[in-house]
């Protein structure tokens, strides 16, 4: 019981912390309006879902999320999406969402929610807004009982569960997260472009961009470069791939290996840079994430890594974990001092 007490504390914890970082750090233009995903595939001749193609059957029972795409980035989209289609499956229920990445990116052709007032709410986070007075107080993997009406409802939050409860649902996530061909296609140009530098593949996760306060804290590179000298990989056939939103400021750092990075192997528009970085992700053999679901995910739908690692503060380097079981993201909060300390550590 007190397991699961600490488990459930754990989650809602994480599911806070993204809240928090998704009100502080919403999707929003740098430089002016920026192109959509849709856009962005058009312009680089990849056709997208047309409007005419989504079911719009009048379908029942049904599990929707009507705010889907508008509630946090990729990676939030993908434990938004995931955790929907098993509620849906383990209930014979269909999926209603709105437009959103997975549309153009895997094909996720879905009926449009119906009118969301009239659904029952789940809120993952304040039982008050769960309108169904069965379900109030119910942790979200509750829901996949199927002994628990769980359909005509309009669902909130972000649904990051610990590895370990979505461990059965390993292969449903990579079945319904594949590409489509005309993406594939510019992904295995990349893989094979990457494999002409080594055979084995190793990729880190360097994130920077949003990250730098609270739990969400910039793991410095040499944790990663110590890291993987410290594996039994043959340095001639090992390319390391950095994924970051500046790789170029790290790639001297990992020698002797060689490194690559987006820029280097894509066909994608580099405004796809992020996408190439989710998919080698997903492939490596070797894994070091940053404490992030973006990269946790990917280690989530990886078939071939060997090994994967991840940033602790604790620990001060990387350790070694398991995606099956483990928490999304660490949420212990990190003290100013030690952000600015791992900032000194990232310079050297």
């Amino acid at each position: 019981m007190q397991a699961n007490l600490a488990s459930l504390r754990q989650y809602f914890s994480t599911t806070v912390r993204w809240m928090q970082h998704a009100m502080r750090h919403p999707r929003r233009a740098l430089r002016g309006p920026q192109p959509t995903l849709r856009e962005v595939l058009q312009r680089a001749g990849i056709p997208s879902v047309n409007d005419a193609e989504f079911d719009t059957r009048d379908a029942a029972p049904m599990v929707a999320m009507s705010t889907l795409g508008t509630n946090g980035r990729f990676a939030n989209q993908l434990f938004q999406y995931l955790y929907l289609s098993i509620v849906a499956e383990r209930h014979g229920a269909v999926v209603h969402v709105p437009r959103w990445a997975g549309t153009d990116l895997y094909g996720l052709i879905d009926p449009a929610p119906r009118d969301a007032s009239n659904l029952d709410r789940y809120h993952e986070l304040d039982a008050a807004q769960t309108t169904r007075a069965s379900l109030r107080g119910l942790s979200p993997d509750a829901l996949f009982d199927s002994q628990i009406k769980a359909t005509d409802i309009d669902y909130w939050g972000y649904f990051q569960l610990h590895g370990r409860l979505l461990a059965p649902y390993r292969d449903h996530a990579r079945r319904i997260f594949t590409l489509v061909p005309a993406i594939e296609q510019h992904i295995a140009t990349a893989l094979a472009r990457l494999e002409s530098h080594g055979s084995h593949l190793a990729a880190v996760h360097l994130r920077r961009g949003d990250y730098g306060y609270d739990c969400f804290f910039r793991a410095p590179c040499s944790w990663y470069a110590e890291w993987l000298r410290a594996q039994p990989l043959d340095r001639a056939s090992t390319v390391v791939y950095i994924a970051s939103e500046t790789p170029h400021q790290y790639r001297q750092r990992f020698a002797p290996y060689r490194t690559v990075s987006a820029r280097d192997v894509s066909t994608l528009p580099p405004a796809l840079d992020w996408l190439l970085d989710f998919e080698v992700m997903r492939r490596a053999h070797t894994l070091a994430i940053a404490n992030s679901s973006f990269s946790y995910f990917a280690a989530f739908l990886n078939k071939r890594c060997v090994r994967y690692a991840r940033p602790s503060v604790e620990a001060m380097q990387l350790v070694e974990f398991d995606p099956l079981n483990a928490p999304v993201i660490f949420t212990n909060m990190v003290p100013k001092e030690v952000h600015q300390q791992l900032a000194s550590l990232d310079k050297k």
